[in-house]
């Protein structure tokens, strides 16, 4: 099914390709470039389906270089944990350099996108005309990481880093045996299923 793109994407897509100030295009001409390009443009990136879509993006290849930014004990624990999940993949998650994913923790609170939410992929920077995501920014929320168990931690991190390889989130309709990291909400299943490493790998 073909995914629509927003006047932003579109915008800044057409931007990239064609700097609009430096051919003197008026805003109704450059309105119908972006128009036009919207049409031609390859829609937003796949997605290693769970029925639900990452709306972080698929990595931009299986090198993963992963940057830990001063974390808690307990934070730098559930990233080693996501990472030994994406090295059951295709996917090559090292600490050896940086540049893909930067990891944060902090108390980021419970009001508006932090509402019970303990974890959180975005990114910050997409290949060009958006196929692959090159850079994600991961957040612990601490306001409630810093009091789970290390092993609910360890789901969060397992959870979150699956996002930066593409994967969605699980239900129980797509997470029968209930074995995944992936399901949405907390747990201590801290491990991704064969569903998850078929994804991963299929889409990497």
């Amino acid at each position: 099914m073909p995914m629509t793109r927003s006047f932003d994407e579109v915008n800044q897509t057409a931007r990239a390709l064609l700097p609009l100030p430096s051919v003197g295009l008026s805003t109704a001409a450059a309105t119908a470039l972006m128009l036009a390009l919207s049409m031609i443009l390859p829609a937003s990136p796949a997605f290693a389906g769970h029925g639900a879509q990452a709306n972080s993006g698929t990595p931009d290849d299986r090198n993963h270089y992963i940057d830990r930014n001063s974390l808690t004990a307990k934070s730098d624990s559930a990233t080693v944990q996501g990472v030994s999940q994406l090295n059951r993949t295709v996917m090559n998650a090292t600490f050896s350099g940086s540049g893909d994913v930067e990891v944060y923790d902090d108390y980021y609170g419970t009001g508006g996108d932090w509402q019970s939410v303990s974890g959180k992929v975005t990114c910050m920077g997409y290949t060009p005309l958006y196929t692959h995501c090159d850079l994600y920014l991961m957040q612990y929320n601490l306001t409630y990481v810093a009091g789970y168990s290390q092993s609910q931690a360890d789901q969060v991190g397992c959870h979150e880093l699956g996002h930066t390889a593409g994967l969605g989130h699980r239900t129980s309709a797509t997470d029968t045996d209930n074995n995944s990291c992936m399901r949405s909400g907390l747990s201590t299943w801290r491990y991704f299923d064969q569903h998850d490493i078929d994804a991963v790998n299929s889409t990497n």
